[in-house]
């Protein structure tokens, strides 16, 4: 399964809204119920799926799904 993929359904399952809601550009701008609280989990959820930790820096770059995608896969390439 790709990043992509798999960020996606984390997002669907936290924010409990269907796929088609997520786009590349999605973020608590465009998502009503993507509030602070619910962030921290998506962030959580992320770290334990990718075994990743992410610091404060990186956590506030990945409020656009784009973002999350993009900072996974770097770290994931070391």
């Amino acid at each position: 399964m790709s990043i992509k993929t798999e960020v996606t359904n984390i997002l669907i399952a936290i924010l409990n809204v269907p796929s088609s809601v997520i786009t590349l550009d999605s973020s608590p701008e465009t998502i009503e119920n993507w509030d602070s609280l619910k962030h921290i989990k998506i962030i959580s959820a992320l770290e334990e799926e990718y075994s990743l930790e992410f610091s404060d820096e990186e956590i506030l770059e990945m409020l656009v799904f784009s973002s999350m995608i993009n900072l996974i896969e770097k770290k994931l390439k070391g």
